[in-house]
């Protein structure tokens, strides 16, 4: 079986429609199915081909926690590429929908090791799994209700809000301006320490740049944005903490008030203090807390406060799923000389232009390394942001995603490497460039 044929198969329905029962036969036709990712989302990959009939001895997950895990929903998991088996007569599921190594770390991977047949996981689930129908329109209900689709990277979920949850005011646009997700920049400030944390926490903190972002400029930012777009699918609070912004509670009802997005999501690492404020503007039918746990990494009193707080959102009917993220290792943001045709290149194949834009400090940064290399003070370059207050912002909105490349991609180009365990409380000297021109901080 040609996979071009079942990648063809999935983009004719991802938007709207779903597969009919021929579609499984064309996976029926390899002789053993791998599914890259042995997470939450692998996992109920894993549940629904057994669901639709396909043997357990015919599945096999490869995962770095292979050593932990051993099997999951009765099907091995062993770790990627340890076993021989012939790649013409398998096809690769990737199972990673989010995180570091949900772009071109994995499939660079696995075409180097010749498997070619690959599909994407999240086009799986939209066109197989996904309960969102054209018919029906979009309700947020659907994706608050499963804990297996990612949003970062659902395409059905951008296609529902773009067309039912655009801006009423740009209804006449015929040009959409539209976003699959878009992270909203609260704090500086962290609870933990990764080494391997990809928004450069400890480096913030080494330099006495670990601030609050001021509610006002938050707000302005977010009423500068979402007044010019027609729609985001995914609106991702993040930081840092978010929780430990002493307004995160107005900020989450400032987000709310909008009606052109999809659904909001507060990534946390759990170890932090959740106000009675905060669960109440978190009861509602669009958000969704999303957990990262990083708890074999942390102490036991650490663990002990994420399943306290995990128990608290949950007894308090706040939509929430905890799973443990899967990183790479983050670009050390030393420039590099590089061709143009390369950093041309690099930014056409880049997933971070599409996942992980953000609204921070009266600007729009189209990647997390452009965001990083400015506000670390690496370097500045006036070409790689937009400021929110342009009387022209919708077209330079336009134009900052059709450049060609960014000055910062020749700072991302290392890195990248899988990390065997996420949150691992530690520095590295990776970053220590960053720091040999402290940021003098005034104080009162």
């Amino acid at each position: 079986m040609n996979v071009q044929s079942i990648n063809q198969a999935l983009e004719s329905v991802r938007y709207t429609d779903t597969v009919d029962s021929s579609f499984f036969q064309m996976l029926r036709s390899f002789k053993q199915i791998v599914l890259r990712g042995a997470g939450g989302f692998g996992k109920e990959i894993g549940q629904a081909l057994i669901e639709r009939g396909f043997a357990t001895d015919n599945i096999l997950y490869w995962d770095v926690r292979a050593d932990d895990l051993k099997s999951l929903n009765g099907i091995r998991v062993s770790y990627p590429f340890s076993e021989e088996l012939q790649c013409d007569d398998v096809l690769i599921i990737h199972c990673i929908p989010n995180g570091s190594l949900s772009g071109t770390t994995i499939m660079r991977e696995l075409h180097d090791k010749g498997y070619t047949n690959v599909i994407d996981g999240m086009a799986l689930f939209e066109s197989a799994f996904c309960d969102m129908r054209a018919e029906v329109g979009f309700d947020p209900k659907n994706c608050l209700n499963t804990t297996a689709c990612n949003w970062t990277n659902c395409e059905r979920l951008l296609a529902f809000s773009e067309r039912d949850r655009g801006n009423p005011k740009l209804q006449q646009s015929s040009q959409k301006l539209s976003f699959q997700v878009m992270d909203v920049f609260l704090s500086f400030k962290c609870t933990l320490g990764c080494k391997d944390c990809g928004a450069y926490m400890n480096v913030y903190a080494d330099k006495g740049l670990d601030t609050h972002v001021p509610y006002q400029q938050i707000k302005h930012d977010i009423d500068a944005f979402f007044d010019v777009i027609d729609t985001v699918a995914f609106v991702s609070v993040i930081g840092g903490e978010p929780f430990l912004h002493p307004d995160f509670p107005q900020i989450i009802a400032d987000i709310l008030e909008k009606t052109n997005f999809g659904v909001l999501g507060i990534t946390t690492s759990g170890i932090c203090k959740i106000s009675d404020e905060a669960i109440q503007v978190l009861k509602n039918n669009r958000t969704r807390v999303i957990f990262s746990d990083y708890t074999r990494s942390l102490t036991s009193k650490q663990k002990q406060l994420f399943q306290q707080n995990v128990e608290k959102i949950k007894t308090n009917g706040i939509h929430y799923t905890t799973g443990e993220p899967v990183w790479a290792t983050t670009p050390s943001l030393m420039e590099k000389t590089i061709p143009t045709e390369q950093l041309a290149s690099m930014k056409a194949s880049c997933n971070s232009t599409k996942t992980c834009q953000a609204l921070l400090n009266g600007r729009l940064y189209p990647c997390s390394t452009s965001l990083a290399v400015h506000e670390l003070h690496a370097d500045d370059y006036p070409s790689d942001y937009i400021s929110l207050d342009s009387p022209n912002l919708r077209h330079e909105i336009t134009a900052l995603h059709n450049r060609l490349y960014y000055e910062s991609c020749a700072r991302c180009s290392d890195g990248g490497a899988p990390v065997a365990k996420s949150g691992v409380q530690a520095k590295d000297d990776r970053f220590a460039h960053l720091l040999d021109k402290i940021a003098i901080v005034s104080t009162p």
